[in-house]
């Protein structure tokens, strides 16, 4: 029975530890996954201490098989990492154990203050690991309806021992908008968020009042056979604009736009926004 077992077939495993003989050793099938269900397998270096002693076992990905004496075992992992099974039971059947670790892994995202709508823009998300073994991340953004992504970009990474790694990806701004974006990890807990706020180009809006109705800027007419019509600019857009002035008039020969009763300098008008 116990050959049987032990050579029972495990993707990736490998035979690790010593045998401690067939009628007290039991088969064991470890591996070390991330926390979740389906969460993706992990190489971890951990330390199982039974009532004959302790063993340290590196784990490659994939896990391995040991041959371990029924009892219980307790476990802790290498730096890096917090490990959220601390311990497991070997029958006189063996035991098949997955050992769920949280690694020590940061995650920032980053996008720009602002933009205006159909303005491209770069996200960078930025992941940082301490644990003990490489590890292999996938993060998984979650975009604003007012985001889209611009082509498809290999967010995977596999991360050495204290490396850190910045991803950029395309983005192209499509609303007026608070807009923003999520990052996960699936198994791991770190996150992280980054806003832009979409505003809207400046755009001016152009107001010429009635010819014949008052208004203070008649009072500006320097003398008999001018005319002075009202004209009001406003800046309906986001943000702060440069505009510029060009005056059309049919059957006028001179025709001069004044600001506040004084010709107005140059060939443009600035409007803040919202003014």
């Amino acid at each position: 029975m116990t050959t049987s077992l032990r050579t029972r077939p495990l993707l990736g495993a490998l035979l690790l530890g010593a045998l401690l003989g067939s009628a007290q050793a039991a088969p064991v099938a470890l591996r070390a996954a991330l926390s979740g269900e389906d969460a993706p397998a992990v190489p971890a270096t951990v330390t199982l201490l039974g009532a004959r002693g302790e063993q340290t076992v590196t784990l490659p990905e994939g896990g391995a098989v040991l041959d371990l004496p029924p009892g219980e075992f307790r476990v802790t992992v290498a730096g890096g990492a917090t490990l959220l099974t601390p311990s497991f039971t070997v029958t006189e059947r063996g035991a098949d154990v997955t050992l769920r670790v949280q690694p020590d892994v940061t995650v920032r995202a980053q996008l720009p203050a602002t933009a205006a709508p159909g303005e491209t823009v770069t996200a960078r998300v930025t992941l940082s690991s301490a644990y003990g073994a490489p590890l292999t991340l996938t993060p998984d953004l979650s975009l604003s309806p007012g985001l889209l992504l611009l082509r498809r970009v290999n967010l995977t990474r596999t991360l050495a021992p204290g490396q850190t790694v910045t991803l950029e990806v395309p983005l192209l701004v499509g609303a007026a908008e608070d807009l923003g974006l999520s990052v996960n990890i699936r198994g791991l807990s770190a996150r992280a968020d980054a806003t832009l706020l979409g505003r809207a180009p400046a755009r001016a809006q152009v107001d010429l009042d009635d010819p014949e109705a008052p208004g203070e800027a008649e009072d500006t007419a320097a003398a008999a056979g001018t005319g002075v019509r009202r004209l009001t600019v406003r800046n309906v857009g986001g943000e702060d604009g440069v505009f510029p002035v060009q005056v059309q008039a049919q059957g006028v020969r001179d025709a001069r736009v004044l600001r506040g009763g004084q010709p107005l300098g140059g060939a443009t008008l600035s409007v803040a926004a919202g003014q």
